[in-house]
């Protein structure tokens, strides 16, 4: 739509006509009564309507051009400028043409936001306050404030503004200083901007600050055909987008190391990962502390035969060394069947996924101080060595666990408040553990130079969210491998819940989830072993069998040696039961 309003249709071929400016001519003064009576000379001598379209101070010139040349179109007129404007006479320009517009239209609004000077061409546009308050803002964070008209910014309804970035926007150099002043002038905490390096254009919309509800549920129904991919937490959504599930994709990553001080919400988040699992036909093993047991008894009986390894060290052992036989036994099926991984294997024997978690490492890991200073032969010396020589094994079988059985189907979820290799969390464990999960709102740098794997490029939980006591419980961070790290907030529930809608769905149990005695005996190690455990063989193997005709006749072999064994072990019992009693 065209708006002549006093604009008159001259005849064609009028040329802008430079006129003298008189002497002592002050622009900001003399412009409005020298435009009058220049046009008036103009029209009675070429006939039409003249308008005065710029003005060289130096040159002491100014430029009159017939109304056809300035055309008003909607809410924006185009200027025709002097033959003599440069690219560095925009600035100038604008101020002229403001001013004049201003005298013309007062209080309309009208500023330059276009100039070609090679077109010999302005734009001039009317916009409010706030539009030309959000112009100017983003051109500085543009580092075009001398250049404001290289950002067109227009409102939209509802609020926010449609925004053409100059061609100098770069978003690795920009983008920071714009979300800035878009939350600090354009708007408040909560406003958010997108942009399109593209296209170069941005939306900035007004919103509200995104949160955590106080608690968010486990998902019962997050239902998937694909047993690899379990839902984690809720990831905090970017401004303008709602709060989002979390997925880890445990198919082609071999576990998860889970840091958080106590009152983080630790133990929750495990106990929704073990549920997610079991609900996909997984296999569970768990390894803890006797004194933190508790918070696993709630699975205790839907462990593997032989996964529950909470009651003693010797225990714990004892499940992580069959988990890594099934492991061996598995590679073993994978090798007769030609294929790389159990997910290649036919689905009549392929094997179920087996989770592992291993709580409290930094407890399971730490070793007893041996005493200085009494003989290597002190029972005080031995006690410590042999515990000792226990977690040591503890340690290296967690270790090779996700190094060496990934392809098996083994999963390893790791949980510790302080994940360095003083607790026994060494670089190659960690390593292996590609997924982090960081609980807590607040940690300091030196726990999340620890637990993340690049702390530089995850956000911290935001201050509004850790001082709201509500949003803050069950926080932290994430690094999950293929996606961009976040801040999560992980489900709630009580264990019963878990539980009874793990029965509901049918979940087996098992009456006898604790390792048996033999494999106690077999798997833990003690001082008086002479030789290095070797998973890929049995005892009996190992041990020379019911004896072998051309061996040493001094050594005890088939029946007495039987006999000698299972007095060993009943002795191990004994002193593992008064170990618990002292306890």
């Amino acid at each position: 739509m065209t708006d002549t309003r006093d604009e008159t249709e001259v005849a064609s071929g009028r040329t802008i006509q430079p006129i003298a400016l008189p002497e002592g001519f002050d622009p900001d003064i003399h412009t409005q009564a020298f435009e009058r009576a220049v046009s008036a000379r103009l029209s009675e001598r070429m006939g039409g309507t003249w308008r005065l379209t710029g003005i060289d101070v130096e040159a002491a010139r100014a430029y009159f051009a017939p109304a056809v040349q300035v055309a008003m179109v909607s809410d924006s007129r185009v200027v025709v400028l002097p033959d003599t404007v440069k690219p560095s006479d925009g600035a100038a320009q604008a101020s002229l043409l403001e001013r004049m517009y201003e005298s013309r239209y007062p209080g309309e609004g009208w500023t330059m936001i276009d100039f070609d000077p090679y077109g010999h061409r302005a734009t001039m546009g009317r916009l409010d306050a706030e539009e030309l308050r959000a112009r100017d803002a983003l051109a500085s964070a543009l580092s075009v404030s001398l250049r404001p008209w290289k950002v067109k910014v227009t409102r939209v309804d509802g609020g926010g503004f449609d925004v053409e970035l100059p061609t100098t926007y770069v978003p690795s150099k920009h983008d920071r200083r714009l979300k800035e002043v878009v939350t600090t002038i354009i708007g408040h905490p909560g406003w958010w901007i997108r942009t399109d390096a593209a296209a170069l254009t941005a939306q900035i919309r007004p919103g509200e600050l995104p949160t955590f509800p106080p608690a968010i549920p486990y998902p019962y129904d997050a239902e998937t055909e694909d047993i690899w991919r379990l839902p984690l937490a809720v990831r905090l959504g970017d401004p303008g987008e709602p709060n989002q599930l979390v997925e880890l994709d445990f198919d082609a990553t071999p576990g998860l190391l889970t840091t958080g001080t106590a009152g983080s919400g630790k133990s929750v988040f495990i106990n929704c990962l073990i549920a997610s699992c079991l609900a996909r036909g997984w296999e569970l093993a768990v390894a803890d502390v006797p004194h933190k047991a508790v918070d696993f008894t709630w699975c205790r009986d839907l462990c593997r035969p032989g996964g529950w390894g909470c009651d003693s060290q010797e225990e714990a052992v004892t499940v992580l060394r069959l988990v890594y036989e099934e492991g061996l036994r598995r590679a073993d099926l994978l090798k007769e069947h030609g294929v790389q991984k159990i997910q290649e294997l036919p689905e009549p024997v392929r094997p179920r996924p087996l989770l592992v978690v291993v709580d409290e490492v930094a407890a399971l890991f730490a070793l007893e101080p041996v005493p200085k200073g009494i003989p290597k032969d002190h029972p005080l010396v031995t006690a410590a060595v042999s515990a000792n020589l226990v977690t040591q094994t503890l340690i290296n079988t967690v270790t090779r666990l996700p190094a060496e059985m990934r392809f098996t189907g083994i999963r390893v979820a790791l949980s510790t408040q302080m994940a360095q290799a003083n607790t026994g969390v060494s670089v190659p464990l960690k390593t292996n553990l590609a997924n982090r999960v960081l609980l807590g709102a607040n940690p300091n740098d030196t726990a999340r130079g620890h637990a993340l794997l690049d702390p530089r490029s995850v956000p911290r939980v935001p201050e509004w969210i850790r001082t709201d006591e509500d949003a803050a419980r069950g926080v932290g961070v994430a690094e999950i491998e293929g996606e961009r790290p976040r801040v999560i907030k992980g489900f709630y529930t009580d264990t019963e819940a878990l539980r009874s809608w793990l029965l509901a769905r049918g979940v087996p149990q098992n009456p006898h989830p604790e390792p048996a005695n033999s494999d106690i005996d077999r798997l833990v190690p003690t001082l008086d072993d002479d030789e290095i455990y070797d998973p890929r063989s049995s005892r009996l193997e190992r041990e020379g069998g019911f004896g072998d005709p051309g061996g040493d006749p001094g050594e005890l072999k088939g029946a007495a040696k039987a006999a000698h064994d299972l007095a060993v072990s009943a002795a191990r019992a004994s002193l593992r039961k008064q170990r618990k009693q002292g306890d």
